[in-house]
């Protein structure tokens, strides 16, 4: 999907802010406390709650996950804020 477009989602329709979505790391782990997988997007972990997502199986959880990245780059993007650097692997 191009950047920038808007794709719908099982509730609503959200937009796709930029390509960077892919170049974030995003953890999901299980999580026996909670019975149920939880998410962790480590790069945003100074401004963003962690985990920030969950789901009953890994890819409800990724899918929310994923979510939460594009709409925390959409909030950066509007305000004119800087997003946090991608780590990636050399």
């Amino acid at each position: 999907m191009p950047c920038g477009t808007t794709r719908t989602t099982s509730h609503k329709q959200r937009k796709t802010w930029g390509c960077k979505v892919n170049h974030y790391t995003i953890t999901v782990k299980w999580s026996d406390a909670d019975k149920t997988y939880v998410v962790f997007l480590p790069e945003w972990e100074d401004v963003l709650l962690q985990p920030c997502a969950d789901g009953k199986t890994y890819s409800e959880a990724l899918a929310h996950g994923e979510e939460v990245l594009e709409d925390m780059i959409g909030t950066f993007k509007a305000e004119g804020r800087p997003l946090p650097q991608a780590k990636t692997y050399a």
